[in-house]
Order: C-alpha cells, then sequence, then structure tokens
C-alpha cells in the first residue's frame, strides 16, 4: 500500500501498489476476521498528523486514479514539526 500526500489540499491518499515498490508499506492480513491491516504511524510522523486520539474521516474513491483519499482537517496538523527531508520509505506525494 503506497500512503500519498498532498500537504496543499491536506489530504491523504492509499494506493495499491506491486509489493516490489520501495515506498509500499506492508499489509498483513487477519484471515479470521478477513481483514487487513498496516502500521501508518512513521507516515502520519512524517505529515505531522496528531494520532494521539482516534478519529474518523470520511473516504473517497477515485475511480480514474483507484486511489481512495482522506481530507485530514489543518487542526490536526502541526506545521511546526514536520521534518523537511523525506525518504522513500515515508511515502509520496498526491
Amino acid at each position: 500500500m503506497l500512503f500519498l500526500w498532498d500537504k496543499p489540499a491536506a489530504k491523504i491518499g492509499f494506493q495499491p501498489v506491486l509489493a516490489a515498490d520501495k515506498r509500499a508499506y506492508d499489509l498483513s492480513y487477519a484471515e479470521k476476521d478477513h481483514t487487513a491491516y498496516t502500521s501508518a504511524r512513521r507516515f502520519l510522523q512524517w505529515i505531522n498528523y496528531d494520532y494521539s486520539v482516534t478519529r474518523v474521516f470520511e473516504v473517497n474513491w477515485d475511480d480514474k486514479t483507484g486511489i481512495v483519499e482522506v481530507h485530514i482537517p489543518k487542526e490536526y496538523m502541526d506545521k511546526d514539526k514536520r521534518p523537511k527531508n523525506k525518504t522513500a520509505s515515508q511515502g509520496g506525494d498526491l
């Protein structure tokens, strides 16, 4: 799963990619519950999202790009702490 960040629009995107993509986050599967999950903590730290509180957001599916998009209200972001540099393992731009 590739995590994408559009800072000006304050949107996160999730896009399925091939396992060989070094930017991708691995998915784990729980066969018993028929669910998949991943940990996005490093990505959320990189974009400076305040994940100290669990929140629910509306998601949108973009048929053209095959990306699930989530708008993040700016009050949940801390502009002053965002690192200046990024590495491939931290995601890509949306």
